[in-house]
């Protein structure tokens, strides 16, 4: 998903940088959209257009996990 990406971009493919804010952030991102969907299973979730967005800029919150 989405969210997932920006979880991942911010966060870390390991990880290694899940004690930032913006990781933090990004996990409650994800579990809002899960959540979402899992209410309306096909539908599009708003959370998702949110992920979205953040990853189409530079973002001085949920910068990028080096």
């Amino acid at each position: 998903s989405v969210c997932e990406q920006l979880v991942v971009k911010v966060c870390g493919d390991e990880q290694q940088c899940d004690n930032t804010e913006g990781c933090n952030a990004a996990h409650q991102l994800l579990s809002m959209e899960q959540q979402d969907l899992f209410n309306v299973p096909g539908a599009v979730s708003p959370t998702s257009g949110q992920c979205r967005d953040v990853l189409s800029r530079e973002d001085a919150f949920f910068k990028a996990c080096r």
